[in-house]
């Protein structure tokens, strides 16, 4: 007989809306074969779950095989992350919601001979690191001043509290600034402070002040 359920679970952010449906089907594992059953659309119409009973599968040839549930199509933007069963739910099919981070580094009154070659950006979740990826010239991809670089399929559940970005060190002779851009981008920029202009600025009065006082001698 088959008295099978699934449930569909999502983990997402409150703001993220759900899509209309998705798939499920109920297979059929027989001879290391697995052979599809039946496909069943689950929706916020039925509590996104649906029963298979023995009644509502057609040309069941699973004698002697065992009864498998999964999904057939994945939500966008979305990533199957557990399938479990137990004798009192069923099958529970969780997808979880991806996002993505993105970071543009901005450079300011410098030179690349000022610049270093690259710096290391840290995705970050509170003061946790959760991955890095170093940025140089090859992300400079509108020819300017600025090195992009974006982090994709994240799962939210990795940070509920939402990602970040900084860089691993502060850079010598440059003052950083951050901000978030509404979209989420976060902008890093370094402005050079260039650390000869005061010792320069001040030897050219000193300059100026002894060529004056030969003159006025």
């Amino acid at each position: 007989t088959v008295d099978i359920t699934v449930n569909k679970t999502w983990v997402k952010r409150e703001t993220t809306a759900l899509p209309e449906s998705v798939k499920a089907a109920l297979f059929c594992t027989l001879n290391g074969q697995r052979t599809q059953l039946d496909e069943q659309t689950l929706s916020a119409a039925n509590n996104w779950t649906y029963t298979w009973t023995e009644r509502n599968v057609k040309n069941d040839n699973c004698q002697g095989g065992a009864y498998v549930v999964d999904e057939t199509s994945v939500a966008p933007n979305f990533q199957k992350t557990k399938v479990s069963y137990t004798d009192a739910n069923g099958y529970v099919i969780e997808n979880t919601e991806l996002t993505s981070q993105k970071v543009i580094k901005v450079w300011e009154g410098d030179t690349n001979q000022n610049r270093p070659g690259s710096i290391t950006a840290e995705l970050m979740c509170g003061d946790v690191v959760k991955k890095t990826e170093v940025l140089s010239e090859a992300n400079n991809l509108d020819g300017d001043n600025t090195w992009e670089y974006e982090w994709t399929n994240l799962l939210v559940s990795d940070c509920e509290q939402g990602y970040s970005v900084d860089e691993s060190i502060n850079i010598p002779n440059y003052q950083k600034t951050v901000k978030v851009l509404e979209d989420g981008t976060v902008v890093i920029t370094n402005e050079f402070d260039n650390p000869n202009t005061a010792d320069k600025t001040a030897a050219s009065f000193g300059r100026i002040a002894g060529i004056s006082s030969i003159v006025l001698i």
